[in-house]
């Protein structure tokens, strides 16, 4: 059974869409990548305009619907990440067994800096397993930087603030592809 991801925003409709598809365009089937939200929007498609810029990366946003986060959605994931602290914090009220395994995007992207994947591991959920123990151990090094973990909602704030968001999360999902892929293994 496939590694689980599961990305967290609040409407579920801009920002943990966008990572879920661009992380699961990136890393091998090894690792399934889903999405929710704290507020969803239940059933409704990306936004529009984060949806031009997913599609700009030659991923297919369009056959993404928003999803409501559940006790059992948190529960079967293996890995939770958020985009703020404050959606972290709503996945532990869920399920306070994820405390390990649930990070912010911003704050597990700095964390995979630096770091190598073992030599030999065969799939990028391998990779991954690793790098959410080196991330975790790292973890109290940051305690104090819990503002810096928030990437903000661009949802009604104009195109300037999607190309802000959306920068982030390109950045997030080069830094986390960057250890967990087969390609970067092949590359160290």
């Amino acid at each position: 059974m496939p590694t689980s991801v599961l990305v967290v925003c609040t409407g579920n409709i801009c920002r943990s869409p966008a990572a879920d598809r661009l992380l699961a365009a990136r890393l091998d089937d090894s690792v399934s990548v889903s999405s929710a939200g704290t507020r969803a929007l239940v059933g409704d498609p990306m936004t529009d305009s984060m949806a031009r810029r997913v599609a700009a990366e030659g991923v297919d946003p369009h056959t993404f619907r928003s999803r409501q986060l559940t006790t059992p959605i948190v529960a079967a994931a293996d890995v939770v990440i958020t985009m703020t602290a404050e959606h972290r914090q709503a996945v532990l009220r869920l399920h306070p067994a994820a405390l390990r395994s649930t990070f912010t995007f911003l704050e597990l992207a700095r964390l995979a800096g630096g770091h190598e994947a073992p030599a030999g591991a065969a799939s990028d959920a391998e990779r991954l397993r690793d790098l959410l123990a080196h991330a975790t151990g790292l973890r109290a090094r940051f305690a104090n930087t819990a503002h810096e973990n928030d990437l903000a909602d661009p949802y009604g704030r104009g195109e300037g603030a999607y190309d802000v968001a959306f920068a982030q999360i390109t950045a997030g999902v080069d830094a986390l592809c960057s250890v967990v892929t087969e390609e970067a293994s092949r590359q160290g």
